[in-house]
């Protein structure tokens, strides 16, 4: 994750993008993304009905929801504003804007 790093660097506001999160709401679905399906290089477990794959994959997200809750506290604490512009998101712990809001 970049958070850290954008925090330490000082950043007050701090934009994501694409953080949908949605990997477990579309899990065994065909996922549809902006570029073809042959340059995507990530490994994607949501392929698979294998539940070692499934409790390994829900066991990831809860690390990586942990880790958002714990740079959400830092951020709070630091007056620090971590704005989510992902439309379509499980990531609810920011606020949730527009993108043509902020530009």
């Amino acid at each position: 994750m970049i958070l850290p790093v954008l925090i330490y660097m000082g950043y007050n506001e701090i934009y994501l993008l694409g953080c949908d999160h949605t990997v477990l709401r579309d899990y065994g679905k065909p996922v549809t993304n902006f570029y073809p399906a042959e340059k995507d290089i990530r490994k994607f477990e949501t392929k698979s009905d294998d539940w070692e794959s499934i409790l390994e994959t829900l066991e990831c997200y809860k690390r990586v929801f942990t880790q958002y809750r714990f740079y959400k506290k830092i951020a709070d604490k630091n007056n620090i504003k971590i704005i989510n512009l992902s439309q379509d998101s499980w990531l609810q712990e920011f606020p949730q804007k527009q993108l043509v809001d902020i530009l």
